[in-house]
């Protein structure tokens, strides 16, 4: 999202500094706008169940990988470190 664009301008114009992260896919744009995002001082709520995910072969043994064991690698490795992981139930309650 901030590649090639004004959002990093445009967001930081309109003092905002918080953003809520949905979308697709998991793997790519979805962790790289995350990661981004919270490298360039933005606090990022990710809601992991409103996120598209999908299986990938390994690299290794070109085993399928589950989307399950993708999207739940992504929202591990992103959790705490780049941002906060919710889900929209919880999102909602708040």
């Amino acid at each position: 999202a901030f590649i090639w664009t004004n959002l990093k301008n445009y967001l930081r114009d309109k003092s905002i500094d918080k953003l809520i992260i949905v979308g697709m896919t998991l793997p790519y744009c979805v962790s790289s706008t995350v990661r981004l995002a919270s490298n360039l001082g933005f606090k990022i709520i990710l809601i992991e169940d409103a996120t598209l995910t999908f299986e990938l072969k390994d690299y290794f043994f070109d085993n399928i990988l589950s989307a399950y064991e993708i999207h739940w690698y992504h929202i591990a490795a992103l959790n705490k470190e780049f941002c906060e992981v919710t889900n929209t139930k919880e999102f909602l309650k708040a």
